[in-house]
């Protein structure tokens, strides 16, 4: 995927004013957890991964496993290069490494699938929400979520983490 294709994206990475937010779990074990359901949820078909913002913690970040990850794709391109990947079902673990280096890294990026207009978007400051267009889609992603029993946001903590302006 160019640098091109990914900008041509049309994908908001701002939650919208209602959306539910939920905390990313901090342990390793969670967050496998967490990339295998939402590849899973968005398995049927071909999908990206948007990196948004990569280096804000160095020192959780080894890059060269995302890359390997990538080259199991077909792909060597650097996150620095092209901070988007196209793959589809026939990706499975690849993909699956993917979003977990992603997570693990604490990068901001957003999963989506490009047949249908929703996703997941994931903040560096370790939130997540489902975002897209899509009502029934949006549906069956929020369910994916809610099965791994993740921590809603407080109203609080989202005040603090996004301004009031975005509020409901």
């Amino acid at each position: 995927m160019t640098q091109e294709q990914v900008l041509s994206i049309p994908w908001n990475s701002v939650p919208p004013p209602r959306a539910k937010l939920f905390w990313v779990p901090s342990d390793s074990a969670r967050k496998s957890a967490l990339a295998r359901a939402m590849t899973s949820a968005l398995a049927s078909g071909r999908s990206a991964l948007v990196v948004r913002e990569w280096g804000v913690w160095p020192s959780a970040e080894v890059r060269p496993l995302f890359t390997l990850a990538r080259r199991a794709i077909g792909s060597d391109a650097d996150v620095n290069a092209c901070p988007g990947q196209e793959f589809g079902p026939e990706d499975g673990d690849a993909a699956v490494a993917l979003v977990a280096c992603a997570l693990y890294f604490c990068w901001s990026f957003d999963l989506v699938s490009l047949d249908r207009v929703c996703g997941f978007y994931v903040d560096e400051d370790d939130w997540i929400c489902v975002t897209g267009t899509d009502g029934l889609a949006k549906r069956k992603l929020r369910q994916c979520l809610n099965q791994l029993h993740l921590e809603p946001l407080s109203p609080g903590d989202r005040l603090a983490l996004l301004g009031g302006s975005r509020l409901p």
